[in-house]
């Protein structure tokens, strides 16, 4: 089936099997323990990452690079599914020792180092030495929504025809953030590996055990090199794609319940909403969090809703699809009630002062509670809870507090934040929706949708390639941001000065429809009262019924209309890097990406 949409945006769908990922290929990577290198061969292409995990250790107060000292290889031994090498670095007078463990798994080839026998700063993933000339592209969601270099990249050997990724698991760090010390594109010669792991002290000084495991993956196939998603699909994937997500920003219950039937009224039913309405909490918007409910002495915002007006209105959006309502266990207000009594207490930031988030180890309790007075009350069969997933990083959310001393993981966060997810999911039997969808991390399983934000897409070169082949089958995901974030980029100057002119410009918003198919998302209506009712109609009955076509659909391929004027695949386009975080620093296919 093909379907001819403004810019020329062609998807070619093939709905007769599930959405498949590229078989992962037999490991190219060989780990020499002696030297503590990877031998990279692909066909003809080679490349060495030289000085494989190499960990900085604080020894006598200052900080020792192992590849600095002198390194011996002390004891190998077989372990499970693969070896077990133990090394010493010496420095003059001092040493430290620390295992490598090596095994394969899902086409990479895996290495956890750990059991350091003196604290660790930081741990670098190594370097690479090409032949000659490479160019980097970024595969993550994480770097998508502003472009940003930060995030880890394929490398691209030119000469030896070789892709290569060499990426820390996130779910298994015990370091507490990543550092991107080469943020280059392109060079010729040594450039590092990947990123380094940070480990950061506690307010007593003290640090994190060392753990982190290192996959290497190298392939004659950029969507071979690049490692596939770790978290598994939504189980409400399939449903939300025949669904356009209502997102309720202003105005009070009784209007939008008398928007709901008017939209099924002018949809003649052919349209289901997922309703999220977001500006209701006790106290006015915010202001209590991370309480946005706790009857009777703190019912919702009497100027949006009594209890009465939001239950009326859940029955009608469940009758018409989903209904939830925001939270936002993040953020934490001095006169919120839980604040007030203990039950919420702010995280400690590396500097030792107070953050201005609520501590990870609060959350499960807060939510627990309050979840389930909403489901008590309103029934909800959906809900959102904000700012989840918008930090891109469990970092966001650490804890250097001694007396919450796992927080400091980036590991653990973000087990915690997956815990929250699925306590929220399991309390309402629904789909959970957060923020902008910037933490891949969360997206499937435990993030079911949200406005799938891309900064700044009106003015930016873009594809939809990483989302179609490594997100597509998680979820359906919907829009393509909050509208003033599409069209700006942060910090937001038009927005502020009140210059946004969206709504008042068809072309600016058929740009943004347009790219929601290209990425196969669902219809996203981001509703204040007083929206144009074209802009609204449009997106309910184009868009929400040709999501039907695009979300959840499995990719045969995707093409780009050449300068050359002719359909072609990356990276036979000959472009440098479609990636999305290469967009504003390198060539892309002239002409409108397909699929």
């Amino acid at each position: 089936m093909t379907i001819i949409w403004p810019v020329a945006l062609a998807a070619h769908l093939v709905a007769s099997s599930p959405p498949r990922l590229p078989e992962p290929v037999a490991p190219a990577c060989v780990y020499v323990p002696a030297d503590r290198m990877v031998r990279v061969s692909v066909g003809a292409g080679r490349a060495s990452i030289l000085r494989v995990t190499d960990p900085v250790f604080l020894v006598g107060g200052k900080e020792a690079r192992a590849s600095e000292g002198r390194v011996a290889l002390l004891q190998s031994a077989r372990a499970a599914g693969g070896m077990r090498y133990r090394y010493r670095a010496t420095w003059d007078r001092a040493s430290a020792q620390w295992t490598v463990e090596v095994s394969s798994s899902g086409g990479a080839l895996r290495l956890r180092v750990r059991e350091a026998s003196a604290p660790v700063a930081r741990v670098s993933a190594g370097s690479v030495e090409a032949a000659g000339p490479w160019f980097r592209i970024g595969y993550t969601r994480n770097a998508e929504p502003y472009g940003q270099p930060f995030w880890p990249r394929v490398a691209r050997l030119k000469d030896q025809r070789l892709y290569l990724t060499a990426g820390w698991r996130m779910a298994a760090s015990n370091g507490s953030a990543w550092d991107a010390p080469d943020q280059r594109f392109t060079g010729s010669g040594v450039f590092d590996a990947g990123m380094n792991v940070v480990y950061s002290t506690r307010a007593d000084g003290s640090r994190q055990p060392l753990d982190e495991t290192l996959e290497v993956r190298a392939s004659g196939s950029l969507w071979q090199a690049a490692p596939p998603p770790e978290t598994e699909p939504s189980e409400y994937g399939r449903d939300l794609a025949t669904m356009l997500y209502l997102d309720v920003w202003d105005g009070t219950a009784t209007d939008t319940e008398y928007l709901l039937r008017r939209l099924a009224l002018l949809t003649g039913g052919a349209t289901r909403f997922l309703t999220l309405f977001e500006n209701w909490q006790a106290g006015g918007f915010d202001s209590l969090l991370p309480d946005s409910i706790r009857m009777p002495d703190y019912p919702p915002n009497p100027g949006i809703g009594s209890v009465a007006e939001f239950a009326r209105l859940s029955q009608l959006a469940r009758g018409m699809g989903r209904f939830g309502l925001r939270t936002n266990y993040v953020y934490l207000r001095p006169g919120s009630p839980s604040v007030r009594e203990g039950k919420a207490r702010q995280a400690v930031g590396a500097d030792g002062k107070p953050a201005w988030y609520t501590r990870p180890g609060d959350w499960l309790t807060l939510a627990r509670r309050q979840e389930a007075e909403i489901q008590g009350l309103f029934r909800s069969n959906a809900s959102f809870t904000d700012q989840i997933t918008s930090a891109a990083a469990p970092w966001g959310y650490a804890d250097y507090d001694p007396a919450q001393p796992a927080f400091a993981s980036m590991g653990r966060v973000l087990a915690r934040q997956r815990e929250l997810c699925r306590l929220i999911k399991a309390t309402h039997q629904g789909p959970l929706g957060s923020e902008t969808n910037i933490d891949e991390q969360l997206l499937g399983r435990y993030v079911d949708t949200g406005d799938f934000g891309v900064y700044d897409g009106h003015h930016r070169l873009m594809t939809p390639e990483f989302k179609l082949r490594r997100l597509h089958g998680l979820s359906t995901f919907h829009g393509m941001g909050l509208m003033y974030r599409f069209f700006e980029m942060p910090p937001f100057a038009n927005w502020s000065a009140g210059k946004a002119t969206y709504l008042a410009d068809p072309a600016q918003y058929d740009d943004y429809r347009s790219c929601e198919a290209l990425y196969g998302n669902g219809a996203y209506l981001f509703y204040y009262p007083g929206m144009p009712w074209d802009f609204v109609l449009t997106e309910c009955l184009v868009m929400g019924c040709l999501q039907r076509l695009t979300a959840m659909q499995p990719v045969r391929e995707v093409r780009y209309w050449s300068a050359v004027r002719a359909w072609t695949r990356y990276p036979s386009s000959g472009t440098r890097s479609p990636g999305p975080s290469s967009a504003s620093e390198s060539a892309t296919p002239t002409g409108s990406p397909c699929w």
